[in-house]
This record gives structure tokens, sequence and C-alpha cells, in this order.
């Protein structure tokens, strides 16, 4: 299982609200006032709107005025210096995520004698890849998936030429860690092409 050790975490619960957890052993009181760290660069001021005692934990519910770029990385920093990355939280829960990101066009693999077209639908994910093997050889070849339009999440790669019978594999990378995952039947592990 992936394991990133945090000192405090951020999730985004709300396309303008984080909510940041500090362990009481980091000293809370020493963490506030916090920024966002776009990947700009630009620092992006959080105003603590709720604080909430949870025994071994504070939490600060913070609003922001900035919009949020889905398949970014952002950083939450404190006064201390510390940072942690921003996770997606409850945000994919809300009617604006669904409003900004639903989509009901072809997901999984397409295939003809020029190219085949693979789709995944991924809006949070920092980056995506499929892992090809060919069937024969074994030999393995990572490609990027294209970002389509962010208005979506979907991204996809035209792979060019016939190949007969490829084996293929998506990773999402998101929170700095690439995960290999499956995907039936959006995205099936195995494509046959004759």
């Amino acid at each position: 299982m992936l394991h990133i050790n945090r000192t405090f975490v951020a999730y985004l619960d709300e396309m303008d609200q984080l909510t940041v957890l500090v362990p009481k052993s980091c000293c809370p009181d020493e963490m506030a006032p916090f920024t966002m760290v776009a990947p700009s660069g630009e620092e992006i001021p959080l105003s603590v709107q709720q604080l909430e005692d949870l025994g071994d934990m504070v939490k600060y519910v913070c609003r922001f005025a900035s919009a949020f770029e889905f398949g970014a990385t952002y950083w939450v920093r404190a006064r201390s210096g510390e940072r942690t990355d921003v996770q997606i939280g409850a945000v994919v829960r809300t009617p604006a995520f669904d409003d900004q990101f639903f989509y009901e066009g072809k997901l999984g693999v397409d295939y003809t004698k020029e190219q085949t077209v693979f789709r995944v639908w991924a809006p949070t994910a920092t980056a995506v890849n499929v892992k090809l093997i060919h069937p024969d050889s074994g030999d393995a070849r990572y490609v990027p998936l294209e970002r389509g339009s962010a208005v979506y999440g979907r991204r996809s790669y035209p792979a060019t030429g016939n190949e007969r019978i490829i084996r293929m594999l998506p990773a999402l990378t998101a929170y700095g860690a690439r995960q290999w995952i499956h995907m039936r039947p959006l995205f099936p592990s195995m494509v046959s092409m004759a």
C-alpha cells in the first residue's frame, strides 16, 4: 500500500475550501496562518473560517479566492515553513465538481487499423500513463495520456499502427506517487486487435 509521510495534511473539500488537519504534536498554534502555493508559484492566502479541536488533532477549515486547477500539484505551507501537498477530498462529492467534470463520452479503447485510441476519465490525477506490453516479447512501453479538455478530465493517447495484441495497464499519478490500477469495464486490461 502507498504511504507518504506528511507532518500535516490538507484536503480540497469544496472548490474554494481546504480542510487542514494538524496533529497536536506539531504545535498547531505555530502553524496558522496557512498559504496555498499554486503550480505557478503564486501564493494564495488561506482564510481560517473554522477551528475545531479533534482530540489529538486540530482541524482548520480554510477558504481561498482563486480557481483551483485540477490535475496539478498544489501545496499548503504553514507559518512554520512546513508544507504538504493538497489531496483531493470531499470536493469529488459536490455538485460543483459534477458540473465541471461530468462526462458522457467514450472511455476505454477504440481500435482501427490506422490507430488505437486509449481514453480514461481521471480529472484529479496529475498524470496518467498506459503501460503497453507486447504479447510475444514482453517488452513494455510507457505512454503518457494527454489531458483533453480540462472541463471533463478526460485523457487519451492515439497509438498509430496495427499491432496484433497489446496488454495494457493504466497508471494514475496523484499525491506524488504512481499507482497501477485496473479499471474494468471502462478500461479493459486485455485488448485483442486482429
